[in-house]
């Protein structure tokens, strides 16, 4: 896996720590059925590692990046990707947005394996998940509780661990929006979060470039614009993403954050 940041002001000025969470993570990767060897679960940990530390560091307060990661074709990007969420968590991330798909097939698939890897299913200690989110009915209540509590372990207040919060969005731009408006009605300077495209190539950039370079014009596609508005939801974040096939982020990087 390769790492890819051309906007990234803060590269490598933190260094990330394998975790409890992280610990139990790759021993469940090692063991049992379709266990990875010691090996190859160490070389995905140890690119996990540098990718976290490319993005913001956690003790920041408002800050933002950009992160292209690059993988050939089935080479376990959904694995990297689990990794670094792991991470993250332990390492004083209290949000993971995961755009999982641009079709709920997709979305369901990446949420399985969300689930699998950081033991959803189990009783949530470390995580509490939420799905397509908005401004609606409970949303707003339960995720700002969440963080809430997370925040006073983290600040010392209380000895029990709280859990985290992890979102999965359909990569939709009403779905994303929805998302966006939530966040942005949440108080959440200094709360690092993580949010991850999955398939970045795919619907998330702006469609619209090649005609707004021919016209003159300076339109977004649907799914774009929805995405800068999550981004500006966030004032300490880094969007990370992942593809086999980075040609058009690799050329549209140079003039779009």
């Amino acid at each position: 896996m390769t790492t890819v940041s051309p906007m990234d002001t803060q590269s490598g000025t933190w260094k990330p720590v394998v975790g409890a969470r992280t610990a139990a993570f790759v021993k469940k990767k090692t063991t049992g059925e379709n266990a990875l060897s010691e090996l190859s679960m160490g070389v995905v940990l140890g690119e996990a590692t540098d990718i976290l530390a490319h993005c913001v560091s956690p003790t920041d307060r408002v800050a933002s990046n950009a992160i292209l990661a690059v993988g050939y074709v089935q080479s376990g990007k959904t694995l990297s990707f689990t990794t670094v969420t792991s991470l993250a968590r332990d390492n004083g991330y209290g949000i993971v947005v995961v755009l999982a798909g641009t079709t709920n097939n997709l979305k369901g698939q990446s949420e399985d394996r969300l689930a699998k890897d950081l033991g959803l299913e189990d009783l949530q200690r470390d995580w509490r998940h939420f799905e397509n989110p908005d401004a609606t009915g409970t949303y707003f209540k339960e995720i700002e509780q969440t963080l809430k509590s997370w925040d006073r372990h983290r600040n010392g207040k209380t000895q029990e661990e709280k859990p985290a919060v992890l979102v999965t969005v359909l990569k939709h731009a009403t779905r994303i929006a929805n998302a966006a408006q939530l966040l942005d009605s949440l108080s959440l300077e200094g709360i690092p979060v993580l949010v991850i495209d999955d398939e970045s190539d795919q619907a998330g950039l702006n469609t619209k470039t090649r005609q707004n370079l021919l016209s003159g014009t300076y339109d977004e596609s649907g799914t774009y614009e929805s995405i800068i508005q999550l981004k500006r939801a966030l004032p300490l974040h880094s969007f990370l993403q992942y593809t086999a096939t980075p040609q058009a982020n690799l050329l549209i990087a140079a003039t779009d954050v």
